[in-house]
């Protein structure tokens, strides 16, 4: 018979640290908070304040819901210890005091997100449920405080739209309307053929200043109906 040797393979071979990779350059691979180009909009200046708001927010829920998942887990090892399990054996002894160190890291954690700016809506409503169900009581936070917190997270949010108002989408469609008939009256008054207003469809600046040039027409009485003075 021939010998066969015992030959392990190793599927999964350690992670191997890169020449120069440290924690400053693992960090850097993790999303940044967003920059705002110079001269954008208002709704994307207050996009981008609320996007500030969010990392933040992520950062504060993602600390609670790790003591949460630390108290399950302790409380899952807990119970295995209490029935003997081969289990329980995996791992230290919980007691009373661990689980009572676990809880006031949560209760910290909790109420560090109830203080944390919220960055929409979603956030706010959040809030104001954790505050009606009395999840502050043990906190060492006031009902006071929490309301305090979220009238100026409302405020925030009304003050930084990252939508425009329903009168101001209002006057931009009645400008197209004003602007597209106008071009359309100088176009049958000058003789221009239809083919030549398809861009009006679409208003893009680069058409807008092809026509106008084309046919010498005066951008101020294009955008507003009134000549420019000489």
């Amino acid at each position: 018979m021939r010998n066969h040797t015992a030959q392990i393979i190793q599927l999964f071979a350690p992670r191997q640290k890169r020449r120069g990779e440290d924690k400053t350059t693992r960090a850097s691979s993790f999303p940044t908070k967003p920059k705002c180009k110079e001269g954008a909009s208002d709704t994307a200046e207050n996009f981008r304040l609320r996007q500030d708001r969010y990392y933040d927010w992520r950062q504060a829920a993602s600390i609670m819901d790790y003591w949460r998942a630390m108290m399950k887990i302790k409380s899952a090892i807990a119970c295995v210890q209490n029935y003997g399990t081969p289990e329980g054996d995996m791992h230290e002894f919980v007691t009373d005091e661990t689980h009572g160190h676990l809880v006031a890291k949560w209760r910290a954690a909790w109420a560090r997100l109830m203080l944390t700016p919220a960055p929409n809506a979603r956030e706010v409503n959040w809030k104001r449920a954790q505050l009606k169900a009395d999840k502050y009581k043990c906190t060492g936070l006031s009902a006071a405080r929490i309301e305090q917190a979220i009238a100026d997270d409302v405020e925030f949010l009304k003050a930084h739209p990252t939508r425009r108002s329903r009168g101001a989408i209002e006057e931009r469609r009645e400008w197209k309307a004003a602007f597209r008939a106008r071009v359309t009256l100088y176009a049958e008054q000058n003789g221009i053929d239809k083919s030549e207003l398809a861009w009006l469809g679409r208003l893009r600046h680069q058409d807008l200043v092809s026509f106008a040039r084309r046919h010498r027409v005066d951008y101020a009485w294009m955008f507003t109906g009134e000549r420019s003075k000489p």
